[in-house]
């Protein structure tokens, strides 16, 4: 995964790196005050503790591309990030939740540098809100970690992420325009693509794969003039390219490739090279230009297909059938 773009910090696109560096990097010492933990993460159930079942809807807010959604643990309110990437279902902030570390879990650091200590607490967590749409109760095993470091992005009621843990047991559409996500059961698939169809909607029905044992990471390959790009979808993630310089070359003398530098990035003073791609396609079905892309050179190429993409269309989101459907606006 990639890293994310933290205001006056320089990271990527993706939280989830964050998370996972965690994983990378298990202790076996544990913290004096808490008990040591050892073997992998608990799979979390987090949709075994919801009270609420398919279809609902949940509105969001826009913090600089990120997908932000109105909540509540145990009467604390703030704001989750949608982060579809990040494998767990809840991810909790105990900068801004009063959580107990009685569980230490293992520690590693952000991409930022940061140290982070990962913990669950034992008494279950009373009651977790979101949007006042849908609510959990008597939540087991939810893991915790300091994450003040994000609140220059976040702002100081940040509450953590809803990751795929969640997400992977839905037909969700994503909008950011209406700034909403619907979800549905799966069973309602082939009735909404055909009525999205039947508007002349209906952009292109993609099959994804994944590296990710789970596949929280939607995978594809794309093309951009004679260059192949593998791109991936993840809301944690603004949007980022990533190519060889033989690529970059191609790209520019075909006038498909620009590529800029900037004092600024998202409303704050960061020096960031960004790339502003034309022309791409997949399956010869014409896809939406993209501007702004966080630009790097390197061994491959890559394209990570966050918000800079996911703006043009609504997304349609399939974890069951592995696909990914792109609907006109």
């Amino acid at each position: 995964m990639t890293l994310l773009m933290l205001k006056r910090r320089t990271l990527k696109s993706s939280l989830i790196a964050a998370v996972l560096g965690l994983m990378a990097m298990l202790v076996t010492v544990a913290q004096p005050w808490a008990t040591a933990w050892s073997g992998a993460p608990p799979q979390l159930g987090i949709n075994d503790y919801s009270q609420n079942a398919a279809p609902f809807t949940l509105p969001f807010h826009l913090v600089d591309g990120f997908v932000m959604i109105d909540g509540r643990v145990n009467g604390v309110s703030g704001r989750f990030l949608l982060d579809t990437a990040t494998p767990w279902g809840m991810y909790l902030n105990n900068h801004t939740i009063p959580l107990s570390k009685d569980t230490f879990i293992m520690t590693g650091h952000a991409g930022s540098g940061q140290e982070m200590a990962m913990y669950i607490q034992n008494r279950p967590i009373e009651t977790i809100t979101l949007a006042d749409q849908i609510s959990f109760e008597n939540l087991n095993g939810i893991l915790h970690t300091d994450w003040s470091f994000t609140e220059s992005t976040f702002g100081p009621n940040f509450l953590g992420s809803i990751g795929h843990e969640f997400t992977q047991h839905y037909l969700f559409t994503l909008d950011y325009v209406r700034q909403q996500i619907q979800f549905y059961p799966f069973d309602q698939t082939e009735t909404l693509l055909a009525d999205y169809e039947a508007a002349g909607r209906l952009v292109a029905v993609i099959p994804f794969t994944s590296t990710d044992e789970d596949s929280r990471k939607p995978m594809f390959d794309l093309t951009l003039g004679a260059e192949t790009i593998h791109g991936f979808w993840d809301t944690g993630n603004l949007g980022d390219l990533h190519l060889t310089a033989e690529a970059q070359d191609n790209l520019t003398a075909a006038g498909l490739l620009t590529v800029e530098t900037s004092d600024f990035w998202y409303g704050s003073p960061a020096r960031q090279t960004f790339a502003n791609i034309t022309g791409l396609s997949l399956d010869s079905q014409p896809l939406a230009n993209i501007q702004h892309l966080s630009y790097t050179l390197g061994d491959d190429n890559t394209l990570g297909m966050g918000y800079q993409f996911l703006k043009h269309y609504i997304t349609v989101w399939n974890y069951q059938d592995q696909t990914l459907a792109l609907v006109r606006l």
